[in-house]
């Protein structure tokens, strides 16, 4: 469930490094997984085992919010100027009732 989450913000990142982005989720969510594994399975069972784990979790997604919020800044350079606002200009187009139906007849 987890990696499906972290999975399904992809598509909302800019679609000319979507495929870059996905790689990096799958990459580095795998090098998560198994670093919080290690430490969990190095901890004390139970409820205080537990409780450090989930501190740990949580105080490690707030530093690394922190540090995307303050030192993470959208690259400027070679293609930032072409690629400026691309993402306001394109239209969404909705489907029209005919182009809907027509679709559904093809499918039957």
């Amino acid at each position: 469930a987890g990696e499906g989450s972290t999975f399904a913000i992809v598509p909302l990142v800019k679609r000319r490094v979507t495929g870059q982005i996905a790689g990096n989720v799958g990459a580095y969510g795998n090098v998560g997984a198994v670093a919080y594994l290690t430490l969990y399975s190095l901890l004390p069972e139970g409820q205080v085992g537990n409780a450090i784990f989930f501190q740990t979790l949580g105080i490690g997604s707030l530093i690394v919010a922190f540090l995307c919020w303050f030192f993470l800044k959208e690259p400027k350079g070679s293609f930032s100027a072409h690629h400026e606002g691309e993402e306001t200009n394109m239209e969404i187009q909705q489907p029209t009732l005919p182009a809907m139906l027509a679709y559904e007849q093809e499918q039957e």
